[in-house]
């Protein structure tokens, strides 16, 4: 940490030298003959701007403290607006997800598969083996990750949020309502980012000034104001990320899934037509009618130049460990600090329950 800091005060001490450069010229130019008994006398006078001394020496400190105030502040209300953020998310999905679209079905979201959440720990397995003995509903279910369709193909191996040629109509309903929800704390100053196309046209800075417009009191007042919603929106389009798990139990009214399975999603039983005797299965995208959804939002919140660097300059004070919220601070985009926030929201899907029961099949 010691390195760290006077590699920081390096640029600071150059400064210092320049300005005692700048003086020196000065006293020469001017043809000044400084004289030390005049400075001692200076120095000891007690008359005068003592008090204005006191004050210029100790601004500096008091400017630092009070901006660091202020980006704590900013770190606070922004974990709660993406808290909020994680909310509309999660409302947007449970009304989108059993809508249909050109592109997804009913109850279906996203053109990939799901897979197991790897990080859920009390998933049951179904029991999908005829001959088994516990063969049938049972008490529990599984916990799936919605994955994007380059996840599936081996192009992204991360398989954390949806690129451009992965948003569909629904995830971009998602996407722009987490975004929207991030929008108030994201900067209003240009940092050299344009708004994204990964969320299908849904939200544009035209709509957002028209919104704006529509609620002011007087609109035309500040026409920087059209300038500062273009860049919030391009920064929280690219700043802000989402993730969606659903809960499916092992219970008698859905079939379960089969992609935990080590099989193609839907296709453990052939029988897909009405005149079958079980008519009914998944498709390859399909959530159940009240799965339980959360949908987590992560985004990097920025703050201010002057304590975001400062902050990322100290993440080890040397007491109880690393410091939780300075640790994560890093530097984006080549000139703002960011310190990512996530958050998460869980509510249950709003489906249609299917009017074909399904009956698990017999050998």
């Amino acid at each position: 940490m010691n390195r760290a800091v006077l590699v920081a005060c390096l640029p600071w001490l150059g400064v210092l030298v320049i300005l005692l450069a700048v003086a020196c010229l000065l006293v020469r130019l001017s043809r000044s003959r400084p004289q030390l008994s005049r400075v001692l006398r200076l120095h000891g006078d007690q008359e005068g701007a003592a008090q204005s001394l006191s004050f210029v020496l100790t601004l500096p400190i008091f400017v630092m403290v009070l901006m660091l105030i202020v980006q704590v502040s900013q770190l606070m209300v922004g974990t709660v607006v993406v808290h909020y953020a994680a909310y509309a998310a999660a409302r947007a999905a449970i009304v989108w997800i059993p809508a249909a679209t050109t592109q997804e079905a009913m109850n279906s979201i996203g053109d990939g598969t799901f897979s197991e959440d790897p990080d859920a720990t009390n998933n049951v397995m179904p029991t999908t083996d005829p001959t088994a003995a516990n063969y049938g509903p049972s008490s529990g279910g599984m916990s799936y990750l919605v994955t994007p369709a380059e996840a599936s193909t081996g192009t992204d191996p991360t398989g954390v949020g949806f690129s451009d040629s992965s948003m569909t109509p629904k995830l971009c309903k998602i996407l722009s309502a987490a975004v929207l929800g991030c929008l108030p704390m994201a900067p209003s100053r240009n940092v050299g980012l344009s708004p994204p196309g990964n969320m299908g046209g849904y939200i544009s800075s035209t709509s957002l000034s028209a919104a704006y417009d529509g609620m002011v009191t007087h609109p035309t007042g500040n026409p920087a104001n059209d300038s500062r919603l273009q860049n919030k929106l391009a920064w929280a389009g690219n700043h802000t990320r989402i993730e969606i798990r659903f809960y499916h139990q092992n219970q008698q009214y859905e079939p379960p899934l089969g992609c935990e399975m080590g099989e193609p999603y839907g296709t453990l039983f052939p029988n897909q037509f009405l005149n079958d005797p079980y008519p009914y299965e998944f498709a390859t995208n399909e959530i159940g009618w009240q799965d339980t959804l959360t949908v987590t939002v992560h985004h990097d919140l920025a703050l201010l130049p002057g304590p975001g660097r400062l902050l990322s300059l100290i993440p080890n004070f040397g007491i109880g460990g690393a410091d939780k919220v300075c640790g994560p601070i890093t530097l984006s985009d080549g000139n703002t600090y960011i310190c990512p926030l996530t958050a998460k929201a869980m509510l249950g899907n709003e489906g249609l329950k299917s009017g074909m029961p399904y009956v698990y099949p017999l050998q």
